[in-house]
């Protein structure tokens, strides 16, 4: 098959079944649009907590994803009569995320078109329960859009060759640092897959990597510096946080696993020293006491496996991952070199959690490079012999991919009862629920 052969399916068509599954997901997740204020979880509470101080023109550092506070800024300034309810407010800023993650679908499943009929990457967005699990974590959510969003140009990037890809992307992973700091490392990868792909003296394609992402990164850096009177990212303290986080959170004590997040730096103390006697460096800790830090990636190795299964929906995970093994298959088959590197290199800032804490929903950061090689498994199982490359049963088998498709969207609301939308119990007692001011 031809990577880049010309599309047959028209524009107006797929928008048309994009909108009937965005439609149908809407449906099946609309009861999390209209949370409570016990049904908030400690995450949405803290990024609330930054929209209102936000409105009140006290900006977020880096560390603490300043892009969750600026979604939630404007409707402290809600111009009706009464101010919104925090729960109302994140109820609004679940339905931006959610619909952020459909736009970006939509736009990779547009990419995927030449190897995959176009139903397919939509079904696969429409029954996993990785929209679930972002849309309730606000800062992942963000990322995994922005992130996405910006897969999506690398990919547009190398099927059409035009700088104007490189320049939305860079755009979009300015955005995604101010979402999740891990941005930054995405922004590495971003340059090495151009790098790999690009012309000598394109300065254009250069201007285009690094112009966006400076502006956005540095223009908020400068902004929170004439706000605030200082320059204060906060990296290596929040990093340390989480290190100290994740030994509470790999401990081999009962009593402990019950409440990592405020025992855990108890545990950290002990074993490597306090933060400042470390200088908040999670090396410096390793240093101090090798045989502990050792023991404790060899643990989170260990669980490892359950963890990355968790991370894609449990049992319905370890399907996604035979997909995308055969997804993989798929692309070597094809000779998709292109793709190959995209999908494997762009989460590759989640090998860095092994070393300080890992959790189930980090996993889907990687949703974007996943949905690729899932599609890609899926087709391939329809289409598993040779003989159904003949002309003769081709369209036959886009209509049975599409069928299946269907089949899929059907079933979900089956799957859905694995996922049941239940009280949080993320808030780990750090916010009463009338912490927030609606004023």
């Amino acid at each position: 098959m031809n990577a880049f052969a010309s599309n047959q399916t028209t524009t107006k068509p797929f928008v048309v079944m994009a909108l009937c599954f965005f439609g149908f997901s809407v449906f099946l997740f609309y009861p999390l649009f209209f949370p409570e204020i016990e049904n908030i979880g400690y995450d949405e509470f803290s990024y609330l907590r930054f929209g209102q101080a936000f409105a009140k023109g006290h900006l977020t550092q880096f560390a603490w994803t300043p892009l969750s506070g600026m979604l939630y800024a404007p409707f402290y300034h809600w111009p009706g009569p009464q101010p919104l309810e925090p729960a109302t407010i994140c109820g609004i800023g679940r339905l931006i995320i959610f619909c952020l993650l459909w736009l970006a679908a939509f736009f990779a499943a547009k990419e995927m078109r030449f190897m995959v009929p176009l139903a397919i990457p939509l079904a696969i967005s429409l029954i996993s329960p990785a929209f679930q699990i972002l849309i309730l974590k606000t800062c992942d959510g963000l990322f995994t859009a922005a992130s996405g969003l910006a897969f999506w140009q690398v990919l547009a990037f190398y099927r059409a060759r035009r700088a104007v890809h490189l320049c939305f992307a860079s755009v979009f992973l300015g955005l995604s640092v101010l979402a999740r700091i891990e941005g930054l490392f995405l922004w590495l990868v971003f340059v090495f897959l151009w790098l790999r792909r690009s012309s000598r003296g394109k300065i254009f394609e250069a201007a285009a990597v690094l112009i966006p992402f400076f502006i956005i990164v540095g223009g908020y850096s400068g902004w929170y510096r004439a706000a605030e009177g200082r320059w204060e990212w906060k990296l290596k303290e929040r990093t340390y946080l989480a290190f100290e986080w994740g030994e509470g959170m790999f401990s081999e004590d009962p009593a402990i696993l019950k409440d990592p997040f405020h025992k855990g730096p108890v545990i950290a103390g002990r074993l490597y020293g306090t933060p400042e006697e470390n200088n908040y460096s999670v090396w410096n800790a390793a240093r101090r006491n090798p045989r502990a830090f050792w023991s404790r990636v060899k643990r989170i190795l260990m669980k490892a496996p359950r963890i990355i299964v968790s991370g894609n929906g449990g049992r319905f995970g370890i399907l996604f991952l035979v997909f995308a093994g055969i997804g993989v298959y798929e692309l070597i088959r094809q000779k998709q070199w292109d793709f190959l590197w995209a999908v494997f290199l762009w989460p590759a800032h989640l090998l860095g959690y092994f070393f300080v804490a890992i959790r189930p929903n980090y996993f889907t950061y990687a949703y974007f490079p996943l949905l690729v090689l899932v599609s890609a498994g899926v087709y391939r199982t329809i289409t598993y012999s040779q003989r159904f490359k003949d002309n003769r049963y081709a369209e036959f088998m886009k209509q049975a991919a599409t069928f299946c498709a269907v089949i899929l969207v059907v079933t979900s609301l089956a799957l859905r009862r694995e996922f049941p939308i239940s009280k949080s119990k993320d808030t780990y007692g750090f916010f009463p629920s009338n912490q927030l001011s609606r004023k």
